[in-house]
């Protein structure tokens, strides 16, 4: 009895040290704080308020350049002036001589081929396509974040499914040393019993070490501490019933990977309107308003003044320009004819991966069913055996076969479900709906 009590005191020590002061983290909870401190989603937003910001009518050429324009010169001059029409002489030393500029200019491009409409477009689907690497960002971490979260539950309930063994295996243990001690029963089964314990503790310990790995794994996700841990939800909750003809029709709509394929494909395709735009002549209006005073010491105009509006139009066409322009079209065009065959790939991809991801979550979902039910008749089963082995009815190895038999049906279902969950997840993330 002395060696039960110390072993079942070691039990409690490994509980002790795992699980004591732990916070509660819900799943939820872990999301925000991961999404909130992800360095990587930090630097797409970044990326894509650099791409807001840009999005503007003057960066697309709409908006005319307004420039003040303010100059001051002074000259030191001898001047020594002699006229054709006289004998009469000009001379002076150190003559200053000073101009004074002051004016506003505007410069405003009319028409340009439509180039800046298609560039005014081009920023939009820049923009989006910003928007988008945030989003792919988010589901990709989101994902990882799940999975790992679910995976301590997962770690948890299998550290208590072997927990339950070791009780299990206590309670064989007392029967087996009762049953020697009375002499109804060989001295085997009793050690058999503890050697049994032994590699259950065993187990635990290497579980132990399973359950600190994937909150190591969480913390880091979560850009926390990493030696800290959390008291988690229990329940893996599979809750996403899509059909797939619903799924066919919102995943090329909805696929995030798709969004930003097609959102490339269309800035390539501006990019050829933009190009092809330099072809056509360009219409520009240039105004200015100035005021100019030059003041000489020396010289037949001693001061001059002037104060006015100035206007103008500026027409260009280009007529040849060594074949750059032909080759820019083409590339821009090959461009664009390598943006839709990729855009074809990914669709053909995308549609792919969803009959897979399908397949994969119906076929676990059933499986997860299947070992449910299992599970009733294994515990069902190991109930009977230990009744039995009490009133000396079993051997202990049918016990034993019992034993493991629900140990393995635990683990299975385990399994199967956290497998239906990485599915669940995956397909979510495939159809965008990890995110709305």
């Amino acid at each position: 009895m002395k060696k039960i009590f110390l072993i079942l005191m070691g039990i409690l020590i490994i509980n002790g040290c795992l699980f004591a002061q732990e916070e509660m983290l819900s799943l939820k909870k872990a999301l925000e704080i991961g999404v909130k401190n992800n360095f990587s989603i930090q630097i797409l937003e970044t990326s894509a308020e650099i791409a807001k910001n840009t999005n503007t009518l003057g960066n697309a050429g709409f908006l005319p350049n307004v420039s003040a324009v303010a100059a001051y010169n002074s000259s030191n001059s001898n001047i020594d002036i002699q006229y054709s029409s006289s004998t009469e002489e000009m001379k002076k030393n150190n003559a200053i001589s000073t101009i004074e500029n002051v004016g506003l200019t505007l410069n405003w491009t009319l028409f340009d081929g439509m180039k800046m409409f298609a560039t005014r477009q081009k920023l939009q689907e820049l923009e989006d396509v910003g928007d988008l690497s945030v989003k792919i960002q988010l589901e990709n971490t989101i994902s990882k974040i799940i999975l790992a979260y679910e995976n301590i539950v997962y770690q948890k309930r299998l550290y208590d499914a072997i927990q339950e063994m070791i009780d299990l295996s206590v309670e064989r243990m007392k029967i087996a040393e009762k049953k020697f001690n009375v002499g109804s029963s060989s001295k085997q089964d009793y050690l058999q019993a503890k050697v049994d314990l032994n590699a259950q503790q065993s187990g635990l310990i290497r579980q132990k070490t399973m359950l600190r790995q994937s909150m190591i794994n969480l913390n880091e996700l979560l850009a926390m501490d990493v030696e800290k841990t959390w008291k988690t939800e229990d329940t893996i909750l599979i809750t996403y019933k899509p059909s797939y003809n619903d799924l066919k029709k919102t995943i090329l709509s909805q696929n995030t990977s798709l969004m930003m394929s097609q959102k490339n494909m269309r800035v390539s395709d501006l990019s050829v309107k933009e190009v092809n735009s330099l072809r056509f002549p360009r219409l520009g209006f240039n105004s200015g308003y100035n005021y100019t005073r030059t003041e000489n010491q020396v010289g037949q105009v001693l001061l001059n003044k002037n104060l006015g509006l100035s206007y103008g139009f500026t027409l260009s066409f280009p007529i040849y320009e060594g074949h750059t322009l032909t080759t820019q079209l083409e590339n821009a065009k090959l461009n664009s004819l390598g943006s839709r065959l990729e855009n074809s790939d990914i669709t053909l991809q995308v549609q792919s991966d969803l009959l897979f991801a399908y397949e994969t979550f119906q076929d676990a979902q059933e499986l997860f069913t299947l070992e449910k039910l299992n599970l009733g008749n294994a515990r069902e089963n190991l109930d009977v055996a230990m009744k039995s082995y009490k009133l000396g009815s079993t051997s202990s190895l049918d016990l034993i076969t019992a034993q493991k038999s629900y140990f393995d049906a635990v683990s299975r279902l385990l399994t199967s479900l956290y497998t239906t969950k990485a599915a669940e997840v995956g397909l979510m993330k495939l159809n965008g709906d990890l995110i709305k």
